[in-house]
């Protein structure tokens, strides 16, 4: 693997900036999940959008799949008109997706598990764990020249879609915090 170009790999600096956006957007998260009240915790949305409770499952299990995703792809060969396909994907990525854009409830693609409200946590700090891990893993792959088609985005490296990871958990605390402001509303009114 020493004949990857440097520019194709992560740097340290480029580690540590994601590990530290990604456990600022998991603290925020983990804040906010507290303030919930545990029947607020599983209520749905009076849109009849996803609980809170939902919400953090899908950041969870999304940002999972994510690090699942690049794991599988190290052995990819790197794309050699990488820096074409990727260019300015990584302002694009913060810039979409934690603008505070609409994040609305799809179709759930898993059945809800359940999640406990007092394991946010722990949850939390395994998921930044390993993505910790999956960076120290993957030091010797080109992981700014292995790229595959997002579905809106086009094509993103691997450190790209790594760096879905805060960005999209960014956009999920926004419709967190929504949901918390109807219940807050909600509260105001019935008093």
């Amino acid at each position: 693997m020493a004949g990857y170009d440097e520019a194709m790999k992560v740097t340290q600096q480029q580690s540590e900036t994601l590990l530290q956006s990604t456990g600022r957007t998991y603290a925020d998260l983990a804040a906010l999940t507290s303030s919930f009240s545990p029947e607020e915790w599983i209520r749905r949305a009076p849109d009849g959008g996803w609980s809170a409770a939902e919400i953090f499952e899908h950041v969870v299990l999304a940002n999972s799949s994510l690090m699942a995703a690049v794991r599988d792809r190290l052995v990819q060969a790197p794309e050699g008109e990488w820096r074409q396909l990727t260019a300015g994907k990584d302002s694009l990525i913060e810039q979409v997706l934690s603008s505070g854009g609409r994040a609305k409830a799809g179709p759930r693609t898993s059945t809800f598990s359940g999640v406990v409200q007092n394991d946010v946590r722990q949850i939390l700090a395994d998921s930044h764990w390993e993505l910790r891990q999956l960076l120290a893993a993957a030091v010797p792959f080109p992981l700014h020249a292995i790229v595959w088609p997002h579905g809106f985005l086009g094509p993103l490296s691997a450190f790209q879609w790594l760096l879905y990871i805060p960005s999209h958990t960014a956009r999920h605390v926004g419709q967190m915090q929504r949901l918390q402001s109807i219940y807050l509303s909600s509260e105001m009114n019935d008093r």
